[in-house]
């Protein structure tokens, strides 16, 4: 998110951070509120925000600004997808396993320790059994996952599912109950705010 104004740039990761510049007046946008409530969500267009001056980068954009000038520049375009026709559902099968095979293994390249948010779903699950095969085949790497679940709730299947998937061969589990969970999210932001303080 952003604002530009002159000699002025200031951004933010929300808009409503932008808003609290003082000097700047902000008043609703109310076009983009009724946008919000109806079906065609951001039919306005893609920089929009509830504030009128506050901007949001539009999608695959980075900003710059140099010398007074704010500029826009385009680093990603969403290609069609081109629709995928093949015999059987054996064919599918393989061809979404090589997708997502070649996928994993160009996120870990040079990682030596790749991770993922482990739900215990099927998604997550099929990651998981993808990362503990690429990891498998590498030296001096070691695969790790990430969750939360309630030790109180007996009967999530997904909780379940995450405590034997946590016990797989080459990977390290990080499970963190939701009270854990919060004191590490607020160990990262004092950490960041000391950070950013010095």
């Amino acid at each position: 998110y952003y604002f530009w104004q002159n000699s002025l740039f200031l951004f933010a990761s929300s808009a409503l951070s932008i808003t609290q510049y003082r000097d700047i007046d902000f008043p609703l946008n109310f076009e983009r509120i009724g946008d919000h409530f109806t079906s065609h969500l951001e039919g306005i267009d893609k920089t929009s925000t509830f504030y009128a001056n506050a901007l949001r980068l539009p999608p695959g954009h980075s900003i710059t600004f140099v010398e007074s000038n704010v500029r826009l520049n385009k680093y990603w375009n969403p290609e069609p997808l081109k629709q995928l026709r093949l015999k059987t559902d054996m064919e599918y099968i393989e061809a979404f396993t090589e997708l997502l095979t070649k996928s994993v293994s160009a996120r870990i390249q040079d990682v030596k320790s790749p991770g993922i948010l482990f739900s215990g779903g099927v998604d997550s699950a099929t990651i998981l059994r993808t990362l503990c095969l690429q990891v498998s085949k590498q030296k001096n790497v070691s695969g790790h996952i990430f969750s939360c679940i309630s030790r109180e709730n007996k009967l999530c299947n997904d909780s379940s599912t995450i405590k034997l998937l946590s016990k797989t061969d080459g990977v390290k589990a990080h499970i963190y109950s939701p009270k854990e969970l919060q004191e590490e999210i607020d160990e990262v932001f004092n950490l960041v705010g000391r950070t950013l303080e010095e």
